[in-house]
């Protein structure tokens, strides 16, 4: 049997349960789709700056392969090393120029998976990054680097790098001078 309340007495009555579970539930069901947006954007930039790191690091391994002139005005240029993670080894095109069409397909001596912090076994890579290598339109002693990064399951799906890319680097490196 239950009691009247009286003058002064506090409760909750099983309506006032209700209602606040029910608020309670509509703010947990609009706080949820919230938290899984905010944990695939912070997924999305981890994987962004993973990308421009290996767009960077790249870029900087080519600039740094030997181009320079020799005292009878003549240049050299290294047009025989494979720049990988494990540094320059034989096997590749050096600063020659690419082939065209090298940033819209893998291209063997123009690509490989990264995973941001190097080079990593091609399936298991989370990025792909391309890279060319042109003569600059008007000094000829000059040659412009670019290195994209994408995403390896937008490439697989068929998204053209230009619309995947994560991260983009290019930079002109150009005869460094007279050596003996």
């Amino acid at each position: 049997m239950s009691c009247p309340r009286t003058r002064g007495e506090r409760g909750v009555s099983l309506v006032e349960t209700l209602v606040a579970a029910g608020l309670l539930a509509v703010l947990v069901g609009s706080v949820l789709p919230v938290t899984g947006l905010v944990a695939r954007a912070g997924a999305d930039a981890r994987l962004r700056a993973r990308a421009h790191t290996a767009a960077a690091s790249h870029l900087e391994r080519l600039r740094a392969l030997p181009w320079y002139a020799l005292p009878d005005g003549s240049a050299v240029r290294d047009s025989a090393s494979r720049v990988s993670v494990d540094g320059f080894v034989a096997g590749g095109a050096g600063l020659d120029d690419a082939p065209p069409g090298v940033l819209d397909v893998d291209t063997a001596g123009y690509a490989d998976a990264a995973d941001g912090g190097g080079v990593t076994t091609a399936g298991t890579a989370p990025l792909v990054r391309r890279w060319e290598v042109r003569a600059h339109p008007v000094e000829a002693d000059c040659r412009v680097i670019r290195v994209e990064v994408a995403g390896r399951r937008a490439l697989l799906a068929g998204v053209p790098m230009a619309r995947a890319a994560l991260a983009r680097a290019e930079s002109l490196v150009c005869v460094a001078g007279v050596r003996p």
